[in-house]
């Protein structure tokens, strides 16, 4: 299947500079001369069917160069980028307020602008979405928007976390070509079908983008949840959740290390964010979660594969890592806590590694838990770590009632929950700024 994507023609909004987002602008008779030019260009060219944004710069273009020849099929997946705020304003404000908004690695959504993971996401689900739709078919046209069509370029050459999203660029109604064989998606999708002996045909496809990671997320309706990356971190997830098999944890359906891929049960749980769990509930549920860790003999302290040889040489390598993303935070108190926790040499116990509420999903009023980073260490850091991952919990509950949970030695409880404390700061420095001042207060007074 050969894919041709076009961007719509002028809107006086292209003309002005001014950001049009999902605003709905039509064609001004610039843009009407545009596309009639390309249909003249491509008039020789038989296309299967069409797919075009509803928005009606796009749609307008789109029944242009069409000319009636084919089917065109209204897609939001197509839509152009949400721009917030920003929309009906110079585009030089954009850029000058919001700089990074082509930068993966660090793109939000401030002002409303939609992230460029999220717009990524939106173009693999629309890719997804024509190779099963279309399977069988030649040539498919898609008319779109200057920003949704980068993402589709970048979805369908590759992409990672260094990717420039503005070394690409169509102009008004110029059009490009690529070759769409069956994706990996698409192996992905059959092997599960042949090992769960399932029907998967007509599933909607949703793709995530959540975090850092390059790696594939999607749902298939509401039945599974499919990660596919490099074996060697699923590998690790793969132990973990083999060691815990009846657990608040993911429930692994299936797995393939050739086709790099695990699917996992659908869990249709809310955002802990989004939930309405009491504090002192999610309190208790992380507190029995956490004793139901197993003891687990390993080589060391620390993540599998990157392991240190004690327990206070992991813990410096945390605190060495945070210090990266806070240079701005004292280190004497973390150091100091360091000198104390890190006198112990704790029972080994198989760690989530990254217990946060982030990775919390509330199902019927119960924490489940998902994306292990699977560690070697005590359970008291995953504990810890997972009270200061919602800066609110803690600032609800206290000190007092923290430190409550655990017949354990209170000086290292304190000391190994200000090392906690740190190593969540830096990172609420990356992903969760808007809280990053309440975390270095509570850092500044405990």
């Amino acid at each position: 299947m050969r894919i041709y994507l076009v961007r719509h023609g002028q809107t006086d909004w292209n003309l002005r500079g001014i950001v049009q987002g999902q605003t709905n602008i039509p064609l001004n008779e610039t843009g009407i001369l545009q596309a009639q030019k390309l249909r003249d260009k491509i008039q020789n060219i038989h296309f299967d069917v069409c797919y075009a944004s509803p928005l009606r710069r796009a749609a307008e273009t789109a029944a242009i160069v069409v000319n009636r020849c084919c089917e065109i099929r209204y897609e939001d997946l197509l839509k152009e980028r949400s721009f917030g705020e920003f929309e009906g304003r110079p585009g030089k404000e954009l850029f000058k307020q919001a700089p990074n908004i082509g930068d993966f690695r660090i793109n939000t959504d401030y002002g409303g602008i939609e992230p460029v993971k999220d717009l990524l996401a939106r173009a693999e689900s629309f890719l997804a979405k024509i190779r099963r739709e279309c399977a069988g078919m030649d040539k498919v046209l898609v008319v779109g928007h200057g920003s949704m069509l980068k993402a589709i370029h970048f979805a369908v050459i590759g992409w990672d976390e260094d990717t420039d999203f503005w070394s690409w660029h169509l102009d008004n109604s110029e059009i490009c070509d690529y070759e769409l064989s069956e994706g990996r998606v698409e192996r992905v999708l059959t092997d599960i079908e042949h090992q769960l002996y399932v029907n998967l045909k007509g599933e909607t496809l949703k793709f995530y983008r959540d975090g850092a990671t390059a790696s594939t997320v999607f749902s298939v309706g509401n039945r599974y949840l499919v990660k596919i990356e490099n074996f060697a971190t699923l590998g690790k997830q793969l132990e973990f959740l083999h060691e815990y098999p009846e657990s608040r944890f993911q429930k692994v359906m299936c797995f393939n290390e050739e086709l790099n891929y695990i699917c996992f049960e659908f869990i249709d749980g809310q955002k802990f964010g989004e939930s309405e769990i009491e504090p002192r509930d999610a309190i208790e549920q992380i507190c029995e979660i956490v004793c139901s860790y197993e003891m687990y003999k390993y080589d060391g302290y620390g993540f599998l594969g990157e392991q240190k040889t004690s327990w206070h040489d992991f813990l410096l390598d945390e605190i060495e890592y945070a210090e990266q993303r806070i240079p701005e935070v004292s280190k004497d108190k973390v150091m100091a806590a360091l000198e104390r926790a890190g006198q112990e040499e704790p029972e080994q116990y198989l760690l989530h590694g990254d217990f946060g509420t982030h990775n919390f999903l509330v199902e019927n009023g119960l924490i489940r838990v998902i994306d292990p980073m699977p560690a070697v260490g005590d359970y008291l850091y995953d504990f810890y770590f997972a009270v200061l991952s919602n800066v609110k919990i803690f600032g609800d509950l206290g000190e007092d009632y923290i430190f409550s949970f655990f017949e354990r030695d209170i000086d290292y409880k304190k000391a190994l929950l200000i090392v906690a404390l740190y190593v969540r700061m830096s990172r609420a420095a990356v992903y969760d700024k808007d809280n990053l001042q309440a975390y270095k207060d509570l850092y500044a007074s405990i």
